[in-house]
């Protein structure tokens, strides 16, 4: 069946009506999406929204870091990372930038959650800023393990983590005599041991303490005392003895 010119210029004007329809015109037009208008999102809107929403994009080994744009990642061996290139530790990276000019990195060790940051500003004359750290700063992060107040021998401390996965230890205790708190920053081990003091004014002497806390999976104070030391001589303290308030694990 053929048509006629009028037939088929009519079925042509019809076709491109459909078209115009399907298409939209203005801000209904099936453009690129932008701020103003709605359009079709391209592979890298669709990349960028997942970035946003919190989804990291793979990095390839070897990627410098601070070549990246602002952005979430996750990748290892990578140049210029806190941990170097060669070490292998799974990274989750985070980049901030304002303009030109100030740029944040956070990198946060997957396994063991050790957080690190990274800072670069440049001045209006185009140079970086000398007096900014241009190294890698650790960001310390504590997880409280125990708290309490004791002080009593062979005392069982409880912990809310495991806690031989954290390679530094805070405690926190309290001076019976002074009544002033100190935190000690301490190495993980299986026995620790603190101490504190006390000046006394009137004897012309001081008052030492001394706790003993074994560490384990959990752990108990095997040992607190304090000790009278004057110019004459030497005897256990009679009053309390210093408490344990607080233990923190230390990333």
């Amino acid at each position: 069946m053929s048509m006629s010119n009028s037939d088929l210029q009519n079925a042509v004007q019809e076709l491109s009506s459909r078209l115009a329809t399907h298409i939209g015109g203005g801000d209904n037009a099936h453009l690129s999406v932008d701020r103003q208008h709605s359009g079709f999102m391209t592979s890298v809107d669709y990349l960028s929204l997942l970035e946003a929403m919190g989804y990291r994009s793979q990095l390839a080994d070897g990627t410098d870091v601070f070549t990246l744009k602002p952005g979430h990642y996750v990748g290892k061996n990578l140049v210029n990372s806190s941990l170097g290139p060669a070490d292998g530790s799974t990274l989750m990276i985070d980049v901030y930038q304002y303009r030109e000019y100030y740029t944040q990195i956070y990198e946060t060790v997957s396994a063991s959650g050790k957080l690190f940051v990274y800072t670069k500003h440049v001045g209006a004359d185009g140079k970086t800023n000398t007096y900014a750290p241009s190294g890698w700063a650790s960001i310390e992060r504590t997880v409280t393990l125990w708290e309490g107040s004791v002080s009593d021998i062979n005392t069982k401390l409880v912990f809310a983590d495991n806690i031989q996965i954290y390679p530094f230890l805070k405690i926190t205790t309290l001076n019976p005599v002074s009544n002033t708190i100190k935190k000690h920053l301490i190495k993980n081990q299986q026995e620790i041991n603190v101490n504190d003091f006390y000046i006394t004014s009137t004897s012309n002497g001081l008052v030492m303490f001394d706790m003993r806390i074994f560490i384990a999976l959990s752990g108990n104070i095997e040992y607190s005392h304090g000790t009278d030391i004057k110019s004459s001589d030497v005897t256990p303290h009679a009053g309390p003895a210093m408490s344990l308030l607080k233990i923190e694990g230390v990333l």
